[in-house]
């Protein structure tokens, strides 16, 4: 994914957005976040917010200093399984390291 700025004008509808794509796994570099920072400060809306992944947001940690005075939010992950599959997915990981030879 990468990273969302969402812009409106008021009220609860965002009036647009500007997606950054970076590959995934990427490891941001200071020329992405001057990026960032460009096209957040094209928008000329004050009602504006930047966006990630909480993966993605792990990576851009280390540019606190850097990205600190803009509004970012981040998404959680999660997940759940379809057609109640945990208890089968739990049980076929358990079966998966259960077979390794511990005596090797």
């Amino acid at each position: 994914l990468g990273v969302s700025i969402l812009r409106w004008p008021g009220g609860n509808f965002v009036s647009g957005y500007q997606i950054l794509n970076f590959r995934d796994h990427h490891n941001f570099s200071l020329e992405d976040i001057k990026q960032i920072k460009d096209e957040f400060s094209k928008i000329e809306n004050d009602n504006k917010i930047i966006v990630t992944t909480e993966k993605d947001a792990v990576r851009l940690i280390k540019f606190e200093k850097e990205l600190g005075n803009l509004p970012i939010y981040v998404l959680p992950i999660s997940h759940h399984f379809l057609f109640d599959e945990a208890l089968k997915f739990e049980k076929d990981i358990l079966a998966f390291i259960n077979s390794f030879d511990e005596s090797k």
